[in-house]
């Protein structure tokens, strides 16, 4: 599996998880959820050859809105490990609109994931 794919899956997972127990926070049963609780998610990445790094970007859309949490959750914990784990930085934004993750890694993390 290529490292930039093996990367993406690890990211999406910790993000699932965080989005997951943001939308439980927002809607408690979602069994009562209603087309205005549904959230969009965009993903985008990209790679920087000069400066050799790797930055994908997940950004919410659309559903109620959100707060940044009092404490921090178990996929909030994944993602800070994995960009401690790859030596690079994250950010996570609680816009009004929904959560944005900036994960910036260099490529040369990358490269150790795909010979794993």
């Amino acid at each position: 599996m290529r490292p930039a794919i093996r990367l993406l899956l690890l990211v999406l997972v910790s993000l699932a998880v965080t989005s997951r127990g943001l939308a439980q926070t927002r809607v408690p049963d979602l069994s009562t959820a209603t087309i205005e609780d549904l959230m969009r998610i965009e993903i985008t990445s990209a790679v920087d050859e000069k400066a050799q790094r790797f930055k994908l970007t997940w950004t919410e859309k659309g559903g109620p809105p959100v707060q940044e949490p009092t404490r921090r959750s178990f996929g909030t914990r994944l993602i800070d490990r994995l960009a401690d784990q790859l030596h690079g930085d994250v950010r996570l934004k609680y816009e009004p609109a929904g959560v944005v993750c900036e994960l910036d890694v260099p490529l040369a993390a990358l490269r150790t994931i795909g010979a794993n």
